[in-house]
């Protein structure tokens, strides 16, 4: 925790069909328990 601020490093796995697309995202949550989408980027194999 930095501050009053949480920051969540995830890995998205999304399926659409059969294809699935994989997203490395930063989510921050704050003292109120709100989550905010901060960054998101597209993982390439």
């Amino acid at each position: 925790i930095i501050e009053e601020l949480a920051k969540l490093d995830m890995l998205l796995k999304m399926k659409r069909g059969n294809k699935e697309e994989n997203f490395r995202v930063e989510v921050h949550k704050n003292v109120e328990g709100s989550y905010f989408l901060n960054h998101m980027q597209q993982e390439h194999p």
